[in-house]
């Protein structure tokens, strides 16, 4: 990690936790920089400022017991330097679960602190301790992955009151981010059996819903892989038991995210370990976010367009992250019950990340953005432009998506709490059909600060030469009578299309583009 991270302790907290015990804040960095150290990604081109808010209490990893952590973090946020878009929180107050009520203390001040400084807050759901769901199977069924799937899947549902997120993981205003049971080795030991027969995510990453049951988390991304084991009981049955480090520190095996760890290699971890939880799913979005940011830069410097004078860059970030999520490919996970939709909602929100969306189009992928400041019962109206190419096809599959983020004033004084919210309204021309249903329930999909439709079609295209999809962003009141500032917002909108097409709608779009995206405004 050397020189790599820029470090400023101003508790000297480094001084009351020795080097061989700084395990949590060393491997949070770790997959910030590289994901999984056995596989490296690229590394960000900016350092990582790291403010340290633990110390070693006996045998644990925590927050100082004479300190207010929300004043910590408000103090933290003021000292950082203001080019901090960004700030990773891979903690949860373990007694503290969100109820449904009013947010915490420590929700309601990261919401401030995002409103008034304009920063990102990406922020682990919480960890909860699959062992409270030990099953038994019959003993033939115990190498049966789909019958262990069904169980393991009945035991999230049965469970959920006690799985919900962990402060401050319902702020509004934050992106908040499960895991998946995956890691990018994907190998398990002899004897050890996978959580799912299908992509779904941890069985250890803690589920919402937010504030209003507004949809949390709203991402979920690789956390580490959850190894079960069988153990016979008789000759009749097994138990299902989720594999649980006693001593993170030892685990070795190669199960799970690798990390870099305090000591070096004649050091009982070699300065390197294994880890899973959603502590280390959550800096794993934070660096797609830092490579986000660079390409977003690259833009502004090949335009020539001020992106950041429309909107602050963590908006950028947050819209175009949850743009990149889809939940298509979880979907079978959660099976074909009546509450499949509903357990989907509760545990992967948006969906999962997918990288190869981040910061690139394709042939057949374009992406528009915009981002500006609206006023109360002010909107703005865009146009997404169609590729005439497309008219010329008998049938092809595609998908739109479109996500609007920004950020909102809390006003804890209303049991609403979001100051304002923004609603979407899309008009798509006749002649370009696409399923009636969404992958979120529209019901919840505006309760947050994130709006993200995704939308799939197939058949022939038969809209005018020229067509577009009308979008309209409109910002109103919602717990503040009156706004008095202006409310920023980023839209992002794509058209997808199948690859094997002898059409390239990105070149295509991209002329018509020539000329500003925005045509009006009320």
């Amino acid at each position: 990690l050397q020189g790599a991270i820029l470090v400023e302790d101003p508790q000297n907290l480094a001084v009351e936790t020795p080097v061989g015990h700084r395990h949590h804040g060393t491997a949070v960095v770790s997959v910030a920089l590289w994901r999984d150290i056995d596989s490296p990604a690229p590394q960000p081109s900016r350092p990582i400022y790291v403010r340290p808010i633990m110390h070693h209490d006996g045998g644990l990893e925590r927050c100082p017991a004479d300190q207010i952590l929300a004043e910590v973090l408000r103090e933290a946020v003021e000292r950082m330097p203001r080019s901090v878009a960004v700030v990773n929180l891979s903690i949860g107050v373990w007694n503290r679960e969100y109820d449904g009520r009013e947010p915490s203390a420590l929700a309601r001040v990261l919401d401030a602190l995002a409103w008034q400084y304009k920063v990102l807050f990406i922020v682990a759901a919480g960890n909860y301790d699959p062992r409270h769901d030990a099953l038994q199977v019959s003993a033939r069924a115990g190498d049966d992955a789909t019958v262990r799937h069904r169980a393991l899947l009945q035991a999230v549902r049965q469970s959920s009151d006690m799985r919900r997120l962990l402060s401050p993981a319902e702020s509004i205003n934050a992106l908040t981010v499960g895991a998946l049971d995956e890691d990018d080795i994907g190998n398990t030991r002899p004897g050890w059996s996978p959580a799912w027969n299908t992509r779904g995510p941890a069985i250890y990453s803690r589920q919402g819903r937010g504030h209003r049951r507004a949809n949390k988390p709203e991402l979920v991304v690789p956390g580490g892989q959850q190894p079960l084991q069988l153990h016979a009981r008789d000759g009749s049955s097994c138990r299902v038991v989720p594999f649980v480090y006693e001593r993170p520190v030892r685990n070795l095996g190669g199960v799970g995210v690798a990390v870099a760890a305090p000591g070096g290699p004649a050091s009982p971890t070699r300065g390197k370990r294994f880890v899973r939880g959603t502590s280390f799913a959550a800096p794993r979005v934070t660096h797609a976010a830092a490579h986000l940011s660079d390409a977003l830069d690259a833009l502004v410097a090949s335009t020539g367009i001020n992106l950041f004078g429309d909107a602050p860059r963590a908006l950028w970030l947050k819209c175009l992250l949850v743009h990149c999520a889809s939940r298509r490919e979880l979907e079978p996970w959660a099976g074909l019950d009546e509450d499949a939709q509903d357990l989907l909602d509760r545990t992967v929100g948006f969906g999962a990340l997918d990288p190869q969306r981040l910061g690139s189009c394709t042939r057949h992928r374009f992406t528009v953005i915009a981002g500006g400041e609206l006023h109360q019962d002010q909107a703005h109206r865009y146009a997404l432009p169609l590729p005439n190419g497309l008219r010329e096809l008998k049938s092809f599959r595609r998908s739109l998506r479109i996500t609007v983020a920004w950020f909102a004033p809390p006003w804890p004084a209303s049991s609403s709490y979001r100051g304002a919210k923004i609603k979407l309204e899309p008009v798509e021309p006749k002649g370009l059909s696409f399923n009636r249903g969404r992958e979120v329930n529209h019901h919840i999909e505006s309760r947050g600060t994130i709006i993200h439709q995704v939308r799939h079609g197939r058949g022939k295209a038969t809209y005018r030469a020229d067509s577009e999809i009308a979008l309209t962003v409109a910002c109103q009141a919602d717990a503040m009578k009156h706004i008095d500032e202006p409310i920023p917002y980023v839209i992002a909108a794509s058209l997808d299309v199948e690859p094997d097409l002898e059409v390239d709608i990105y070149q295509e779009v991209k002329q018509r583009l020539a000329v500003p995206v925005r045509v009006g405004a009320r």
